[in-house]
């Protein structure tokens, strides 16, 4: 029981009904009811729920967003950049500066080339493909990913990877984006090689 309550009933004195925050003769703290906040979270809930549902009905109604692209085996086995571009039927990309549409974030050297973090992040508009080559390795061909250019959202791919790199090389990121291929490299010394020759 609160001092206040015992006091009040010493001298006989009647009170008001606790307020908000005090502790009643029960031990119990009154709280005055909040009218309609139920009622409120309950439709804000809906709400939140409606618009994810018509979100995921907006990306799935999409059957290119949803493709899965298919791995093209000749080109993750060629030998070469070259054959790697022959197998994609892909023509000669233009070079940009570093930064300038396409990031590729490296370490400068990497001490074991069996894992190697590499972020490949684009802002060019319309992204339909990225791909990411280590030039040396016996088996240049690292990522082939696929967009769909035309979906109810625009992506701004962002890639994080490990890779393996054979011996020191250059990293090649390779974007499709509007029609057009894109190009923008990055050099990484490795210390100890990750690939076994094959």
């Amino acid at each position: 029981m609160s001092r206040l309550a015992m006091s009040a009933r010493r001298t006989g004195v009647s009170r008001p009904p606790a307020e908000a925050g005090e502790r009643g003769d029960r031990g119990a703290v009154a709280v005055p009811a909040l009218a309609g906040a139920g009622q409120e979270s309950r439709s804000r809930r809906r709400f939140i729920a409606a618009s994810a549902g018509a979100l995921l009905a907006a990306l799935l109604a999409s059957p290119r967003w949803a493709r899965a692209a298919s791995r093209n085996e000749n080109a993750f086995n060629a030998r070469s950049p070259e054959s790697v571009f022959g197998a994609l039927g892909l023509a000669a990309p233009t070079e940009l500066a570093e930064g300038q549409g396409i990031r590729i974030h490296a370490p400068d050297v990497a001490e074991n080339g069996a894992n190697v973090p590499v972020e490949v992040s684009v802002s060019l508009p319309r992204v339909e493909r990225v791909l990411l080559i280590a030039e040396k390795n016996l088996f240049p061909l690292l990522v082939d990913a696929a967009f769909a250019p035309d979906a109810p959202i625009q992506v701004q791919p962002w890639l994080e990877l490990k890779v393996k790199l054979g011996e020191s090389s250059r990293l090649r990121a390779i974007v499709q984006a509007d029609g057009r291929l894109y190009t923008t490299t990055r050099e990484v010394k490795v210390i100890v090689g990750g690939c076994l020759p094959g």
